[in-house]
């Protein structure tokens, strides 16, 4: 082979390579904003349980990190930090949500009333 083919041989590999790498962007673009929309859409009632999904499970792993100790969800949210989430630490109805480290890690709403301990407030997990 004359350095002149092994030359243009060169310039297609790199060039297959910059489009493979382009869509392994946009394949990894598409999943990230897939995950986000599917998440961040929905009822009232969706939104809400996943956020209290999210916050329990980002509160369980600070719990084990840091000797026990339980977070606030402010603590919660910054440590979810720049991760892809569509956790809020409000519920829909603009009420704070609670976090508790009693026997268990409880995220919990007020519900639609805006009043705690009525019938409409929103626990997970429920069996608690």
């Amino acid at each position: 082979m004359t350095a002149r083919k092994q030359h243009s041989y060169g310039k297609g590999l790199i060039a297959g390579i910059g489009v493979g790498l382009l869509f392994v962007a946009c394949i990894a673009a598409w999943w990230i904003w897939y995950r986000l929309i599917t998440d961040c859409w929905g009822s009232d009632d969706e939104r809400l349980l996943r956020s209290l999904q999210t916050i329990r499970s980002q509160a369980q792993g600070w719990y084990l990190r840091h000797e026990r100790s339980c977070p606030s969800v402010d603590i919660v949210m910054k440590d979810l930090g720049n991760e892809p989430h569509c956790a809020s630490a409000e519920d829909p109805w603009g009420t704070p949500i609670r976090l508790t480290c009693h026997d268990g890690i409880t995220t919990s709403s007020a519900g639609p009333d805006k009043q705690w301990e009525t019938r409409d407030d929103v626990v997970f997990p429920k069996w608690r």
